[in-house]
């Protein structure tokens, strides 16, 4: 799973594999390994949610999705799902893509 970020915008991209471990165990995560820490993300199916949400603490950026949404998207061609999180304050609202990263199919 690739992690970005581009000023209020969050994306995560998802390989086969990490779509195949999502189905079946309700999240995929991965890790970015710093100095005496780590920053470990994490996309997570959620059965209740109704909307996708996303939380950062004690260095794990969590971002859940409605378990509904997660199935059809998956089941589907759509490259993607997206959604808008409200922040605190006055800031933007914070960007959601989550999005398959297959290769391109060359005919």
């Amino acid at each position: 799973m690739k992690l970005r970020f581009d000023k209020q915008t969050l994306r995560l991209r998802l390989s086969e594999s990490d779509l195949d471990q999502i189905k079946h165990t309700g999240f995929v995560e991965a890790q970015v390994q710093f100095p005496g820490t780590a920053l470990t993300y994490r996309l997570q199916i959620d059965p209740v949610s109704e909307q996708t949400t996303c939380s950062y603490d004690k260095n794990l950026i969590l971002v859940t999705i409605p378990h509904h949404l997660a199935l059809a998207w998956m089941e589907s061609e759509e490259e993607g799902t997206y959604a808008s999180v409200p922040t605190s304050g006055q800031a933007e609202p914070l960007r959601i893509m989550v999005e398959k990263d297959f290769p391109c199919k060359h005919s």
